[in-house]
C-alpha cells in the first residue's frame, strides 16, 4: 500500500456544512474534485485530476479499510466509513465517506465519492477501530466492524445490547434528531443541484442523490434498531 509522507500531528477540521465532493473513473483515478475537496486538502485542481485518489490516503488508515471499499463498490453497492485523510503538507482531516458507483448502461462507470463533517463521536470509535484493525482483531465488511473470532462477536453483541437498552430511554430525541438530518441531507442535495449541476452534468447528480438518500436511509435504520427494531440493524455495527 503506498504510504503518504510526511505526516503532521496537525488536524484540519471541516466546516459546518461542507461537502468534499469526488469522482473517479474504475481504477481510482480523479476526474472531478469540487472546490471544498481542492480547499481542505491544500492540493490544486491540476495536482488532483488525473491522479489516484490515494493522493490523500493518510498512512494510519488500515489497509483492510480501502480493501472493504473497493470490494464493495465493486460489487455495485455502496460504501460508508470515517475516514482520515492527509493533506498536501502532511496535516490531516477527518471525513464521513460516502462512496457509491456510477452505472451507465447497467455497469459500473466509475465512483462518487461525498464526505460529511463527522462528530467527534464518530472519530473517536474510528480511531479504536483503527488500533484493533492494526492489531488483528478486527475486519471490515461493507463498513461494518466484524470481530475475529465468534468469542469476540458474543462479548460485542452483549456489551452492545446493554447500551441498545440504555439508548432506548432516549430513542425520541435521537429520532427527531435523525429526521432533521434527513432534511438537511435532502436540502444539501438541493443545494448541490444549482451549484454543481454544469461541473458535473445530470446523470452523475442523479446517482449524487441516491448516495445521500442512502446516507438518510442508513440513519434511519440505526435510529429504528436502536428503538427495539432488530431486523434494522442487519449489516449495522
Amino acid at each position: 500500500m503506498k504510504a503518504n509522507l510526511p505526516v503532521t500531528d496537525n488536524e484540519r477540521v471541516m466546516r459546518d456544512g461542507q461537502t468534499i465532493v469526488s469522482k473517479t473513473d474504475l481504477k481510482g483515478i480523479i476526474t472531478f474534485a469540487n472546490q471544498d475537496f481542492i480547499d481542505i486538502s491544500g492540493f490544486t485542481e491540476a495536482e488532483l485530476i488525473g491522479k489516484n485518489h490515494n493522493i490523500v490516503r493518510h498512512p494510519d488508515v488500515p489497509s483492510g479499510a480501502f480493501g472493504d471499499l473497493w470490494q464493495t463498490l465493486k460489487a455495485g453497492r455502496p460504501w460508508t466509513g470515517i475516514v482520515k485523510n492527509r493533506c498536501k503538507n502532511g496535516d490531516f482531516y477527518w471525513v464521513e465517506a460516502n462512496v457509491a458507483p456510477i452505472f451507465e448502461e447497467g455497469e459500473i462507470a466509475g465512483f462518487l465519492s461525498v464526505r460529511n463533517k463527522p462528530s467527534r463521536e464518530q472519530i473517536s470509535a474510528a480511531e479504536t477501530v483503527y488500533k484493533l484493525a492494526a492489531e488483528g482483531k478486527v475486519s471490515l465488511r461493507e463498513g461494518s466492524v466484524i470481530r475475529s473470532s465468534w468469542r469476540d462477536r458474543l462479548n460485542l453483541f452483549r456489551r452492545f445490547s446493554i447500551l441498545k437498552k440504555l439508548m432506548v430511554v432516549s430513542a425520541i430525541p435521537v429520532i427527531a434528531v435523525i429526521l432533521f438530518a434527513s432534511v438537511l441531507i435532502l436540502d444539501r442535495w438541493q443545494a448541490l443541484q444549482v451549484v454543481e449541476t454544469e461541473q458535473l452534468g445530470t446523470e452523475h447528480l442523479s446517482h449524487l442523490k441516491q448516495t445521500l438518500l442512502h446516507i438518510a436511509d442508513h440513519r434511519s435504520r440505526s435510529t429504528a434498531f436502536l428503538a427495539g427494531d432488530d431486523g434494522a440493524g442487519e449489516n449495522l455495527v
